[in-house]
């Protein structure tokens, strides 16, 4: 390496600095060049290893349709699109992880797994997955797993790590991923973050707008649906178009009958021209929830079998189940109990058909539903037991507590213990979620729970929900906390209650079942002036009750309490009544014990007014057994009240004397002020009268 002749010498010496050779040469130099070529190539190779392996063209234009959809309300289409992108490349990871998650969360959850295993086999076969892949890997595992926390913290990275497009998806995934955690309010948080990013987003207005209509916010609601509706109205596209109308006619219940139909309509006629088959079935379920909301129930019932059929013949069982037990569950609204019976034993078996597992289980507690209110409670009870044990399995943190209300309802007059401790567990997962409207809804129920049992926890559990009430606008709580005030002698309040409950009314023109709740408010008014001796003030009131169905859904308890006020208006009109109530409590009432104890009630006190003393200690013997291993003890003290009379009037005077020791306690326990007052209950004071034998039946 030395000079090999004088002239490179002089040569070298004449240019006056060192030559390339010897700078890149020198150990000074050359380690440092090294090193920053070894970080360079790292850099480049690390940036490489990172980017995503690019899909066919044709593949991804179908996954970021999926995606779309799958983020507004059309999830059967969204893995439907996945199928095919899928198809094209089966390389796509993404695609893969994506449609994982789609059959998860249409409860296919055996293709969830299947899918899931070829996803991450596709991966094994790859000496490198992008950034993006991993994650998406990682999230649809964690979905599949119902791992909700881990989902959120894959989202949410690739939410960090990326933009445009992708960055909007990864927050549409973590909204959703939100609410199937319960966490309503931090998915709409998340939703208001991706508009401001991304305003002309129609997909997040829609998920949006249906958040908001189950929190009750209808105009805001409606708002969010408007704006999408023309965001795809100028952009032509018309299959988000029909996502929008379908969510909007399934979610806005403030929204017009006329109005929902309409948009059904034009489904049908947008699917007709992009072929696009669930838009079509999903849109001849909503007609047939149109006609069943008019009245029209033969042609609704045709309607939806219709549609049913047609999607089990093309293959969406899930869909078919989907749609016929939202039909179903629409009569129960209604409160069409058979028919909607009828209907949901119908959409239980196709959930059986499809196995979708979700679907199942929510079909399953809207019969069971049905038959607790035909009285058939045992039925109801195995029909419920599979669906709330899976609810309760975990990752339901949603529905979990609406499931366990409807639960502890039906076991109201099956097992209290476990009606009492699933009222109380459903407030506790509402609490957990912020959920208002449950939360109304489990105070609701623990109150109605306690009415029968200690009227001062009851009204505590009323008071308690009356912030939520006014929120959410659940306003038959306003009705129920007046019947407690009302048995409990706590006249005012009662009235209060009641009207405040029509000043809602009232603010809520298109509040659902109006008629229904403003005639709860004339029944509750009518046992108020009746409990205060007002008796032809409270028929007055009861005769604003006369809508048919509503009569119907009130049944033998509206006559009840009807026939008790004729007798308190009219006495000699008490033998008449008698021969009704009777007739009652010979028939099969043992489904409904709270029937069956208060026909006892009111029999025994028609048969002492008409001096009938033996007809009267059967009836209240008859209504105490009814009660005796659900400790209704309010409903216990009125039977007491008439068989202390029967005995007093029969000569059994010592056995007389310790009933009204009973009586004396119970008063005490249950709130119920003590005798000969009862806190100014006048239809109390008339049974305790009634044991005095210097006093005629009248």
């Amino acid at each position: 390496k030395r000079f090999q002749t004088p002239a490179e010498v002089r040569g070298a010496l004449e240019r006056g600095k060192p030559s390339l050779v010897f700078v890149l040469t020198r150990r000074k130099t050359m380690w440092p060049l090294t090193a920053a070529a070894l970080l360079a190539s790292a850099w480049l190779a690390w940036t490489s290893s990172n980017r995503d392996l690019p899909p066919q063209a044709e593949a991804a234009a179908l996954f970021k349709e999926a995606q779309e959809a799958m983020a507004q309300s059309s999830p059967w289409r969204g893995v439907q699109l996945l199928e095919r992108a899928v198809a094209r490349d089966p390389q796509f990871i993404q695609a893969r992880s994506s449609l994982a998650v789609g059959y998860a969360e249409n409860d296919q959850l055996d293709k969830a797994r299947e899918t899931m295993l070829e996803a991450t086999a596709a991966a094994d076969r790859r000496w490198r997955m992008g950034r993006g892949e991993r994650l998406s890997l990682d999230a649809a595992r964690a979905v599949v797993m119902r791992d909700f926390p881990a989902a959120a913290a894959a989202y949410r990275s690739m939410a960090e790590l990326s933009q445009g497009a992708e960055r909007s998806s990864a927050l549409l995934s973590l909204a959703r991923n939100a609410v199937q955690q319960g966490k309503a309010d931090e998915s709409i948080k998340t939703l208001h973050v991706l508009l401001k990013s991304d305003p002309a987003n129609s997909a997040v207005r829609v998920l949006l707008a249906g958040l908001l209509s189950r929190k009750a916010q209808f105009q805001k609601a409606e708002e969010e649906f408007a704006a999408a509706e023309l965001e795809y109205e100028k952009a032509g596209n018309q299959e988000g178009l029909s996502d929008v109308l379908l969510a909007r006619s399934r979610a806005l219940r403030s929204q017009s009958v006329d109005k929902s139909r309409q948009d059904a309509r034009r489904v049908l006629e947008l699917s007709a021209k992009t072929g696009n088959r669930y838009h079509h079935l999903m849109a001849k379920f909503r007609l047939a929830a149109t006609e069943q909301a008019d009245g029209h129930f033969d042609q609704a019932m045709l309607l939806a079998r219709d549609a049913a059929g047609q999607a089990e013949r093309e293959g969406m069982l899930g869909l078919a189940a989907l749609g016929m037990g939202d039909f179903g569950y629409g009569f129960l609204l209604l409160r069409r109990t058979e028919p909607a019976a009828v209907a949901l034993q119908e959409a239980v078996k196709m959930a059986e058909r499809s196995k979708s597992y979700s679907v199942l289980a929510t079909n399953r507690l809207r019969l069971g539903e049905a038959l607790t209110n035909l009285q058939r409670g045992d039925e109801a009870i195995a029909v419920m037991r599979p669906a709330v044990e899976w609810f309760r399995q975990g990752g339901h943190d949603g529905s979990l507590p609406f499931v366990l209300i409807k639960w502890g309802t039906s076991n109201m007059n099956h097992d209290p213990s476990e009606a009492e401790r699933s009222f109380l567990e459903a407030l506790q997962a509402a609490e957990r979620i912020g959920e208002e409207m449950y939360q109304s809804m489990a105070l609701q129920r623990l109150g109605n729970f306690y009415a029968l049992r200690d009227l001062r926890k009851a009204a505590g559990y009323d008071e308690r929900a009356r912030p939520f009430i006014r929120k959410v606008r659940n306003t038959g709580v306003f009705f129920q906390a007046a019947g407690t005030a009302t048995a409990s002698g706590h006249f005012q309040k009662a009235e209060d209650w009641i009207a405040e409950g029509e000043g809602q009314i009232a603010g809520y023109p298109n509040i659902l079942n109006r008629v229904f709740t403003t005639e709860s408010a004339h029944f509750a008014r009518a046992v108020l002036l009746y409990s205060q001796g007002h008796c032809s003030a409270a028929l007055q009131e009861m005769a604003q009750v006369r809508n048919k169905d509503n009569l119907k859904n009130m049944g033998v308890s509206y006559q009840v309490r009807l026939r008790r006020m004729k007798v308190c208006a009219f006495p000699q009109q008490a033998a008449l009544h008698l021969s009704w109530a009777l007739e009652q409590l010979a028939a099969d009432l043992r489904t409904n014990v709270t029937i069956a104890s208060s026909i006892a009630i009111a029999s025994g006190e028609f048969a002492l007014r008409t001096g009938n003393w033996k007809v009267a200690k059967r009836s209240a013997d008859i209504g105490l057994a009814a009660i005796s291993k659900f400790g209704f003890r309010t409903m216990e003290l009125e039977n007491l009240l008439v068989l202390r009379a029967a005995e007093m009037r029969l000569g059994n005077r010592e056995h007389g004397l310790a009933i009204t020791q009973q009586i004396l306690h119970l008063a005490s326990g249950t709130g119920i002020g003590a005798p000969p007052e009862f806190g100014g209950r006048h239809d109390l004071q008339v049974l305790w009268k009634l044991a005095d034998q210097s006093r005629t039946p009248f």
